[in-house]
Order: C-alpha cells, then sequence, then structure tokens
C-alpha cells in the first residue's frame, strides 16, 4: 500500500515536474528504509524516537542543501 502511493506520487512530480522547474519527488525509503528498521525500529510502528530522526535529519540535510544550491543558482 505505501509502495503504490509512492509510485502514484512520484508519477504526479514527475508530470508537474514539466511546469515546474522546482518540484521534487524524494522517496521516503531513502531516509529509513527496512534496514534501517532492522536496526532502528519504530518503537510504536509509526514515529520515529530520537536516534531515528537524527539518522533522518542526518540523511536529508545533504539533499536539502543540493536542492537549496540548484534553486539559489538559478537566480
Amino acid at each position: 500500500m505505501l509502495s503504490d502511493i509512492s509510485e502514484h506520487l512520484k508519477g504526479i512530480v514527475e508530470q508537474r515536474a514539466h511546469d515546474d522547474a522546482n518540484i521534487r519527488y524524494l522517496d521516503g525509503l531513502e531516509l529509513y528504509g527496512a534496514l534501517d528498521h532492522a536496526r532502528l525500529p519504530l518503537p510504536d510502528r509509526l514515529h520515529p524516537d530520537a536516534d531515528t530522526h537524527r539518522l533522518i535529519g542526518d540523511r536529508f540535510a545533504p539533499i536539502l542543501r543540493e536542492m537549496m544550491r540548484l534553486v539559489t543558482n538559478k537566480s
């Protein structure tokens, strides 16, 4: 189910990217995936704990920096 939603969202972003150069799709599994779950399971099976938030943030920060660099360089 979640993979179906992800694929649908990816398709929407790909369609809209033709008209909006600033739209991006980031698959959440790049930030927290099955291998991460084995090491850092979600305590309530939904919400990340502090260590998992840190992992996600550490992975997201360079992606965001690159996105911001691309936007800034367009100006």
